[in-house]
């Protein structure tokens, strides 16, 4: 944080609405959400009082998970989540910036072109009739 800054550090990002997790598609794919909608529709029928007496003396195993399943999610199937480079700096606003590998110059991506609503690239046989 430099010195003239007025705002504390991450302070900008106070407006920012962020989105709901989700969980990655490896751990989706075990059918572990389905699992607990169910477990959590049963517990949202009983009445107040067998929720204080669930709170106080906890039933544990209500779900029947397949190990092997989580096993394999995790072990095989996960994939890396996006990181930066080692010794990258972290500022804020940084995962807004565009990825400038992902950009060529003098590729026109089709948002930009739709933006400028530019017609097609006329060659020489236009010029000349």
């Amino acid at each position: 944080r430099h010195w003239c800054f007025k705002r504390k550090y991450l302070q900008g990002k106070r407006g920012i609405e962020k989105p709901p997790f989700d969980l990655p598609e490896f751990i989706k794919k075990t059918g572990i959400m389905e699992m607990r909608e169910t477990v959590q529709n049963q517990e949202g029928q009983k009445t107040l009082k067998a929720q204080m007496r669930e709170r106080v003396r906890p039933k544990l195993g209500k779900m029947d998970i397949d190990y092997q399943k989580l096993h394999d999610a995790f072990f095989r199937w996960q994939t890396k989540p996006k990181t930066t480079i080692h010794g990258d700096l972290y500022y804020e606003g940084k995962e807004f910036e565009t990825k400038l590998r992902e950009k060529k110059p003098g590729k026109i991506s089709d948002e930009l072109r739709t933006a400028l609503a530019c017609q097609p690239t006329p060659t020489r046989s236009h010029h000349h009739g």
